[in-house]
């Protein structure tokens, strides 16, 4: 079993066998910008079936090592490249396991950032300025505890992409996964990311107070992510992880124009 009392762990492996590892019902929040099916590098010969597999199984295996009434919150982005959309394939593979679906919002992207193709100028295909943010709950249902209802209220999230780390083929801002960690849990909650890349959602969790756990199958990103936490302030106090000498990362959870996160345009066949 993992041990979820550190502050922050990563562990490198595929995501389906590692969350057998964690604790039935200790997880909070799942924080996750999924692989997209878009022929990035690190999912070669991905497709829309073998992402709805990997979903399904990743929804089916995170569900009892969800906190009763715990949330999940997915970032992903549409596309015209499949005859069958994202929004179903999300929406299928996590209620056939046992999620009920919560909320949808979708993530406002700075127009001015989205990188546009000679192709793209010269077709009318939009650019990708947004993505879907999808809530799903843990049965069972009951009232919400309301923890920031500046952020709840809101159906449209602004948040900037992580210019710091743009070496990745697709850095999740932060700003992003912060305010969800501050809508869906309290300081010391556990918060999990099972497709943690150079650990983006860990960044938030600790700089908010919560636990973390990232996993991770490339261990390069992994080594990187590791790396970016121990830089992270303020480490939780109830631990040994390694002391964080001063963050050089400014405005962490700034919501103003930066570099945006990846893919920028849209894809088609």
């Amino acid at each position: 079993m993992l041990d979820i009392t550190l502050s922050y762990q990563v562990v490198t492996g595929d995501c389906r066998d590692l969350i057998a590892e964690i604790p039935d019902a200790a997880v909070t929040l799942w924080v996750t910008s999924p692989p997209y099916a878009q022929n990035k590098p690190y999912e070669p010969g991905l497709d829309w079936e073998g992402l709805y597999s990997l979903i399904s199984d990743v929804a089916s295996a995170a569900l009892p090592k969800t906190a009763p009434e715990g949330y999940c919150f997915v970032n992903f982005g549409e596309t015209t490249k499949y005859p069958r959309t994202m929004a179903e394939l999300y929406q299928q593979a996590f209620t056939s396991a046992g999620w009920a679906a919560h909320s949808r919002r979708i993530w406002l992207k700075s127009f001015a950032r989205c990188t546009l193709t000679g192709a793209m100028c010269h077709s009318t295909i939009p650019a990708a300025e947004w993505e879907c943010l999808w809530t799903f709950r843990c049965p069972p249902c009951t009232k919400e505890q309301v923890r920031n209802r500046n952020l709840s209220l809101r159906g449209v999230w602004q948040a900037t992409g992580d210019a710091a780390y743009a070496e990745h083929p697709a850095p999740f801002p932060p700003s992003l996964a912060a305010q969800a960690i501050e809508v869906w849990s309290d300081p010391g909650d556990l918060i999990v990311d099972p497709f943690a890349g150079v650990c983006s959602t860990g960044v938030a969790a600790i700089s908010l107070g919560r636990r973390f756990i990232g996993l991770e199958q490339d261990p390069h990103w992994a080594q990187v992510g590791t790396q970016r936490l121990a830089a992270t302030n303020p480490p939780l106090p109830f631990d040994a992880a390694p002391s964080a000498p001063p963050s050089a990362q400014s405005d962490l959870f700034s919501t103003t124009d930066a570099a945006d996160d990846a893919p920028d345009t849209e894809e088609t066949t």
